[in-house]
């Protein structure tokens, strides 16, 4: 099915989900707690409402939502904005540790980089032919690929992963996730 354009981003909190990829210009911020490392995030800054551009700053609900992530697990976060297209690979290679931009879950990027839970659900709306359809897109931040069931030692990178998750689901659980897409509803960018 071909998707035509006309994402209506009429965001319903199902259950509250989204994605974070980890893999421009660099922006730095810091959580609320005491940093133990800065994280380096992919985005691509032209998915506004998600991460745009605003006064030479990277601003929207996924650059919120990812502050709030790393205060809850006391990292630092350094933003490359780069090209869509450029983030996954940038995730595999190293280039940064995860990406967050409205990347949605799909079983062709499984084989290649792994997901946290999904922080977000859209409704997206295209067009086939004359027909409008509706589906759902899930939405996660991104990781390298890894292989955790086997392993006897945590790596640093599977540490950041495992509290990436736990920060999203008490995220979700203390409406804070709600909370921003009330906030990008009200601003009319959803």
């Amino acid at each position: 099915m071909k998707k035509i354009l006309s994402i209506i981003l009429s965001i319903i909190m199902l259950v509250s989900m989204g994605t974070v990829a980890f893999a421009g210009d660099t922006v730095v911020s810091s959580g609320a707690r005491e940093v133990e490392g800065i994280i380096k995030v992919g985005v691509n800054a032209e998915l506004a409402p998600f991460e745009y551009m605003e006064n030479d700053k990277i601003v929207g609900f996924d650059i919120d939502l990812m502050d709030y992530i790393s205060g809850k697990i006391g990292y630092g976060v350094e933003y490359v904005n780069m090209d869509f297209d450029k983030l996954i690979p940038a995730v595999v290679s190293g280039e940064v540790d995860c990406a967050i931009s409205a990347i949605s879950i799909n079983e062709e990027r499984k084989s290649v980089i792994d997901y946290s839970i999904p922080y977000l659900t859209a409704i997206v709306s295209f067009k086939e032919s004359e027909e409008l359809l509706k589906d759902k897109e899930k939405y996660a931040i991104i990781f390298p690929k890894t292989d955790r069931i086997s392993k006897s030692s945590i790596t640093p990178e599977e540490y950041i992963y495992s509290q990436v998750n736990i920060a999203i689901e008490e995220l979700r659980d203390d409406h804070t996730i709600e909370k921003l897409i009330e906030k990008y509803l009200a601003t009319s960018h959803f």
